[in-house]
């Protein structure tokens, strides 16, 4: 055995040191399980290299339970289309709804004096545009209708020739609805021969409802043509109460339908303001304001 040559204290010291050493080395190897736990916690920490081994189910990150939950889908929002008639007619609110902020379609009443210049100042601005197309009244001749009506006596060729005139005057509109037409609508050849037409012209049209009794739905359904209807008058009295009364019908149709048409008229600057008010809360409630072209059906 070697001997140490150092002082007397740090002899002692070094006594003390190797005879710990002894010590721990025997109870190390006389209780195992305090080696697999040095080696454990050492891997926890990173101190041990696992190479590929995957973490046992308690060593896993727990998921937090809300983590594996999916997110819910967004509700779809209801769709409503305002369509403005009988423009044409010279009024102070055409600028006015010009700045209107959201889609609206406009329907163009044919051969009054404004009706081509408002087309193209409203297309221009980017809103959707109609003819407004002028149909016989169950109340004819007291109730005129307008230059270009149509009349249930009217033939094929009649009302063909009366369509290529008020498109014409109209080039910017994609669609069409009645102007009155009471009569007109409910005779089934009258509304074959109108609708037949502007298919081939790719039109839509919107069923202004002013009857119970239209025949639209159904030829529409025989010739496979788009189309639609009015839910809602807006404005049939020029009050600005009574109209938001309608407006909030027209919200209630569309949550239950899931879309809802209404129909108000130029003139009414009462309407107006009751759609600015509106528009400025729709998408909080869970409406999108769409062109009409947006809700026909096939």
């Amino acid at each position: 055995m070697a001997v140490l040559k150092t002082s007397g204290k740090k002899k002692r010291r070094a006594v003390i040191t190797i005879m710990l050493l002894i010590i721990a080395a025997a109870v190390v190897v006389s209780r195992p399980g305090i080696l697999r736990q040095i080696k454990n916690t050492a891997q926890r920490k990173g101190a041990v290299p696992e190479g590929n081994k995957v973490p046992s189910a308690l060593e896993q990150k727990p998921v937090r339970p809300e983590a594996m939950q999916a997110k819910p889908a967004e509700k779809p929002r209801a769709k409503l289309a305002i369509i403005i008639d009988d423009v044409g007619y010279p009024t102070p609110l055409i600028d006015k709804y010009g700045k209107f902020q959201g889609k609206l379609t406009f329907s163009i009443l044919p051969f009054q004096p404004e009706s081509a210049n408002y087309a193209r100042k409203l297309y221009g601005a980017g809103y959707e545009i109609m003819i407004h197309i002028p149909m016989e009244p169950e109340n004819y001749p007291v109730t005129e209708p307008g230059r270009g009506a149509l009349f249930v006596d009217d033939s094929r060729g009649e009302v063909e020739h009366k369509l290529k005139n008020i498109i014409h005057d109209i080039p910017q509109a994609s669609g069409a609805n009645n102007h009155m037409g009471s009569k007109a609508t409910q005779d089934h050849t009258l509304m074959t021969h109108t609708l037949s037409y502007l298919k081939t012209e790719g039109f839509y049209f919107i069923d202004s409802l002013t009857t119970p009794h239209s025949t639209v739905k159904e030829v529409a359904h025989e010739i496979k043509m788009q189309f639609g209807y009015r839910d809602i008058f807006l404005d049939n009295h020029n009050d600005s109460v009574y109209i938001e009364n309608q407006f909030e019908k027209l919200k209630s149709v569309a949550q239950e339908n899931g879309t809802a048409i209404g129909i108000g008229h130029i003139q009414n600057e009462d309407l107006l303001s009751v759609l600015n008010h509106q528009a400025r809360s729709l998408h909080e409630e869970g409406f999108e304001l769409v062109f009409v072209s947006e809700l026909i059906r096939n």
